[in-house]
C-alpha cells in the first residue's frame, strides 16, 4: 500500500476508505494492517509523503506555496503550510529562503547537513 501512495498521493480525495473499498476489504482491518507494518496511521503516512515531496518542489521549482500544496494533493494552504511548519519547523517560504542561503543540494541530499562548497553565498 506504500507503493500506492507513493503514486497516488496528488490525488485530493485519497483515502483509506477509498483504498480499503478498491480492495474489497474493510477500513478498520487494511488500517490495522498498514499501521502494524508501517507504525503510522494511512493518514500520518499519506501526510509524510505529500509533504517530502512538496518539500522537494520548494526546492527545485519557483512554484507558490499554494500551487504546490495543490500539487501534492493538500488544496487547504492553511492546513498544509501548518503541517509543513510543524515537520519542517518554517513555513515553505521561509523554508525555501533558508535553503536557498544553505544549497539546495544540501537540504535534498545530505540530511541538512552543509556540504563543503555549497551554498556558501546568498545570492
Amino acid at each position: 500500500m506504500q507503493y500506492y501512495i507513493r503514486d497516488h498521493y496528488p490525488e485530493p480525495n485519497l483515502s483509506l476508505e477509498l483504498v480499503s473499498n478498491s480492495a474489497g476489504l474493510s477500513s478498520s482491518y487494511l488500517g490495522k494492517l498498514f499501521k502494524g507494518s508501517t507504525g503510522q496511521s494511512f493518514s500520518e503516512y499519506l501526510n509524510h509523503t505529500r509533504l517530502e515531496m512538496a518539500r522537494e518542489l520548494l526546492l527545485t521549482t519557483k512554484d507558490t506555496a499554494a500551487k504546490i500544496s495543490e500539487t501534492v494533493g493538500m488544496y487547504n494552504i492553511t492546513y498544509f503550510s501548518t503541517l509543513f511548519k510543524k515537520k519542517y519547523g518554517a513555513s515553505p517560504s521561509a523554508y525555501r529562503e533558508q535553503a536557498s542561503i544553505r544549497g539546495v543540494e544540501d537540504d535534498l541530499f545530505n540530511g541538512n547537513q552543509k556540504s563543503e562548497g555549497i551554498g556558501d553565498n546568498a545570492d
